[in-house]
C-alpha cells in the first residue's frame, strides 16, 4: 500500500478555462485528438437538478483511490483516511468496480465538502443520496446501493494511477463532470484539448444561430463546421 499527500501544480487558469465548456464539447475534442476520456456508465447522483439551466459542473485534479476486497490478499492499513488527505479543489476518484458495496456515503461527502473538494467520482456504488443532496455535494457513480463498505472493501492505494471504466486516471489529471457524465483529460494534453474545443464551440454557436434563422441542418453544418486549426508547437 502506498500513499501520497502531494498537491497539484496545475494552474488555476486551465481549470477556469475547462469549466467554460460542457463534457460533451470536451469529449468531442478529446475524440478528435484520440484521447480515451469517457468514464462510461457514471451518472450524476447529487445534487438534484431542479432547474433546466443547472449543470452542477465540476472541474479539478484527480485525487485517486484504489479500493480492493478486504477478504482477498492482505492489504496493509494506510496511515490516513483517503478523504482526509485529498487536496482542496481536487475531485476524488474511486476505483471500486463490481463490488456491490457503497464505497461512498453521506459522511464522506460531509468531510470532503468541508475540506474543499469539488466532488467525487465512483467507478462503483454510492449510498446516502439524501445526505449528499442536502449538502449540495456533487456525487457521480455507476450505481446506488444500501449496502455499506465496512469489512468488505478497503483502500489499497492513494494517488497512484488507476483505471476507471476503461480509462486511465492519473493523480493530477483533470476530471470534468456535469449532468451529461464524466471525462478525464490527461494533464499533459489539456492545452491541445482547449485549443480544439474553443474552435468547436465557435462552430456550434454559428450553427445554432443559422438554425435559428431557419437554415437547414445540412446547410448550416456545411457552412460553419470547418476543419479546426492545429495547435502550433512551442519553440
Amino acid at each position: 500500500s502506498t500513499q501520497s499527500t502531494g498537491g497539484f501544480p496545475e494552474s488555476q487558469t486551465k481549470m477556469e478555462r475547462l469549466k467554460l465548456y460542457g463534457t460533451c464539447s470536451l469529449a468531442d475534442a478529446c475524440f478528435q485528438l484520440g484521447i480515451n476520456c469517457h468514464l462510461r456508465g457514471i451518472t450524476m447522483r447529487a445534487p438534484l437538478v431542479t432547474e433546466p439551466t443547472q449543470t452542477h459542473r465540476i472541474v479539478g485534479p484527480a485525487h485517486t483511490v484504489r479500493m480492493v476486497p478486504s477478504k482477498g490478499a492482505s492489504v496493509a492499513s494506510l496511515p490516513s483516511h483517503h478523504v482526509d488527505v485529498a487536496a482542496p479543489g481536487s475531485v476524488i476518484v474511486l476505483s471500486a468496480p463490481d463490488s456491490g458495496y457503497g464505497c461512498w456515503g453521506g459522511l464522506m461527502s460531509r468531510r470532503a465538502k468541508k475540506i474543499g473538494c469539488q466532488g467525487v467520482v465512483v467507478d462503483g456504488n454510492c449510498r446516502d443520496l439524501e445526505e449528499s443532496r442536502e449538502l449540495q455535494f456533487p456525487v457521480f457513480s455507476k450505481d446506488v446501493t444500501v449496502l455499506g463498505v465496512s469489512g468488505m472493501m478497503v483502500p489499497q492505494a492513494i494517488n497512484e494511477s488507476i483505471t476507471c471504466c476503461g480509462v486511465l486516471v492519473r493523480p493530477g489529471d483533470f476530471i470534468h463532470a456535469d449532468v451529461n457524465g464524466v471525462i478525464c483529460i490527461p494533464a499533459d494534453r489539456v492545452e491541445e484539448v482547449l485549443h480544439l474545443v474553443e474552435q468547436l464551440e465557435t462552430m456550434d454557436r454559428n450553427v445554432a444561430e443559422a438554425l435559428d434563422r431557419g437554415e437547414s441542418i445540412k446547410e448550416s453544418f456545411k457552412k460553419h463546421r470547418t476543419k479546426p486549426k492545429p495547435l502550433k508547437a512551442k519553440l
